[in-house]
Formats: structure tokens, sequence, C-alpha cells
């Protein structure tokens, strides 16, 4: 049981089915392009939808959690703490993915999560993002484009880098101005794809953390 508790904090356990067109549109947005919009229930106000679109020229950081998730569990305070700081010049979604309402929806008051969260129990749009895994943080720029991820636990430092990145990009309005570096499906470490120049300075966070 307890083997069985810990494979599935890290693997997404039920597959949801898609048809083959679709695949396509996935495969791009795995590899740093326009991020996949979608159109999911509040996991607070079922009646609410949270849009992906509505936020279009803001600099977005996509969250995709489950209440069964450990590591999911354990990073969210500092996802809130992040957001926190941010204010409104980041939008922050958290994606409760593959999970029962009540169960979710106890964790995050437990939480005490003041950011938008979405509910998504067939987990589809993990599928379109083509997550391995959860926790799994994606970041968006204003433009729509996805310029990072990370699998896995976030720590405060990479956190607090991606938070920072993300407010320059939304000062910038999602200018990106060196197209040249932009790049396909680098993997800058473990857990951490780049497709923007962010990614560099990431890294440098990841490996200064790792030698602390």
């Amino acid at each position: 049981m307890i083997a069985t508790a810990i494979l599935t904090s890290v693997l997404i356990t039920r597959a949801v089915m898609v048809n083959p067109g679709s695949l396509a549109t996935a495969f791009s947005t795995i590899n740093g392009g326009t991020a996949r919009g979608f159109s999911l229930s509040d996991l607070d106000r079922s009646s609410s939808r949270i849009i992906l679109a509505r936020f279009r020229g803001q600099a977005v950081l996509l969250n995709f959690w489950a209440s069964w998730c450990v590591p999911c569990r354990k990073e969210m305070p500092l996802v809130e703490e992040a957001f926190r700081r941010a204010g409104k010049r980041v939008v922050f979604i958290g994606i409760d993915t593959n999970d029962q309402r009540s169960a979710a929806q106890q964790f995050a008051r437990h939480a005490g999560v003041t950011y938008p969260l979405a509910f998504d129990p067939k987990g589809s749009v993990a599928l379109a993002y083509g997550l391995d895994g959860l926790p799994t943080t994606v970041l968006v720029c204003p433009q729509g484009r996805i310029v990072a991820r990370h699998l896995g636990e976030l720590t405060p430092g990479w956190l607090g880098a991606a938070s920072a990145e993300l407010r320059v990009l939304a000062d910038q309005r999602g200018i990106i101005r060196d197209p040249v570096r932009l790049r396909q499906s680098v993997v800058i470490s473990a857990g951490v794809t780049a497709y923007h120049p962010i990614g560099d300075r990431l890294l440098q966070t990841e490996a200064k953390e790792s030698n602390e």
C-alpha cells in the first residue's frame, strides 16, 4: 500500500483517451509551442470557469497538482507564498488533476491557497500538455508560448527565480527579445526543460541550490 501511494505521487495513473488528431497539438505543446487552451470548472465554484485564453497578454504560472500527491502537498505553501509576492503582475493557476473534488477542496483550504484553482478530474489538460507526472509547473509568457517547465517538487530558489522571470516578461509585455535563442525541448537539468533564455538563469539557480 505504501509503495503504491509513493508511485501514484510521481505518476499520473489514470489514462485519458484522446483522438489521434489531438496528438500533434499535444506534441507542439510539449516542445515549447503555444500553450494549449483550456476551460475548466473552478474547484470551489463548479458553476464558474477558469479559461486560459482570458489571461492572454499576461505571464502565467500553471501548477499541476493533486491532493493525493505528496510532493504537491509539500510545495503548495511555496506556490502560495510566490503568488502573494508576485501580486497582480503574474497569474497563478493551480490545476487539480485526476482527483476527487472534495479531497482537493479540503486540502486547498487547509493549505490556505488563495490563487485560482481549476478542477480537471480526468486529467485531460495534463495529457494535452504532455505531462510525465505530478507535480509539474509550466511557465507561459504573455504571448501564450511555453517558456519552461519543471517536473517534480519545486524548491524555494527555483520558484522565486521563475516568478521573477515571469514578472520581467510581464513588464516587457511578452516580447521575446532574442528569438534566435528560442529552443525546442532542451533539458537544462533534472526535471527542468527550457524553451527560452530564462532557462539559463533557472539552471544557474538549480545548480546553486544543489551545491548548498
